[in-house]
């Protein structure tokens, strides 16, 4: 503001970053005391010890349209198209049930501990981001809908919606301990109430860029197992931006 017209005599670069106006994503142009180079600004995230969850944010950063002109051809009826990409790295927990019974789940717990960084700036260029910081070892509880807590014998596939969110540690192994706590009932009708399953051993795991790890629990008739995996964590979206 104020609105800018386009002029055919100059070039224009072009940044986008979600999300804004949020208490742990900044806009900077410095880290360490350096400008970077060309001026190009960056985001700085950061992640709080004392409110670990709730300071999880999903940052998307989108390749930038730098150095446009009136014939560039990435202009097309007005518009400037932003393809989004996660920079963080997601945790999650899914849940199959291949036991005779039904689970009814009341409760899921993650420990973390070797969690490296707390802060991470990237700059919108696509460049390397810098991380740094540590935070403490934290333990997390995971939303539960209605609708997720009840899991049919037979269940494949049951992702609770609710993630965390960290910052990539790609040389160090994120330690992971998982408690549910649940309620188990037999085909035969007999209901085992207070049922609490929890990891023998932490899960270790590193966070790559982009990536979505999940935790798979499996139930059976006579014991509870877990690993994780990582994969695709989904596209962001195509955002356009309409200029004069």
């Amino acid at each position: 503001a104020p609105l800018q017209g386009w002029s055919n005599s100059k070039k224009y670069s072009f940044f986008a970053y979600y999300p804004i106006e949020n208490d742990h994503v900044t806009l900077v142009n410095t880290a360490d005391g350096k400008a970077y180079s060309g001026g190009v600004p960056a985001i700085k995230y950061s992640m709080s010890g004392t409110d670990f969850k709730e300071s999880m944010v999903d940052v998307m950063v989108a390749a930038p349209h730098t150095n446009l002109d009136g014939s560039s051809s990435d202009v097309t009826s007005n518009d400037v198209t932003f393809s989004f990409n996660h920079c963080l790295s997601s945790l999650g927990v899914n849940i199959q049930n291949a036991s005779a019974g039904s689970i009814e789940i009341t409760g899921v717990s993650l420990a973390l501990s070797n969690i490296k960084y707390s802060t991470v700036i990237v700059p919108l260029d696509g460049t390397a981001e810098t991380p740094s910081g540590s935070i403490s070892d934290q333990s997390c509880d995971l939303s539960l809908a209605d609708a997720e807590k009840s899991i049919a014998s037979g269940t494949t596939d049951h992702e609770l919606s609710d993630k965390l969110i960290l910052i990539p540690q790609n040389d160090e192994n994120l330690s992971v301990g998982l408690t549910i706590y649940y309620k188990r009932t037999y085909s035969n009708g007999t209901v085992m109430d207070g049922q609490t399953f929890t990891t023998s051993t932490p899960l270790t795991t590193k966070l790559t860029k982009g990536k979505k790890y999940t935790i798979h629990l499996k139930f059976t008739d006579s014991n509870t197992y877990a690993m994780v995996e990582s994969g695709n964590w989904e596209t962001g979206p195509n955002v356009n931006h309409e200029f004069n």
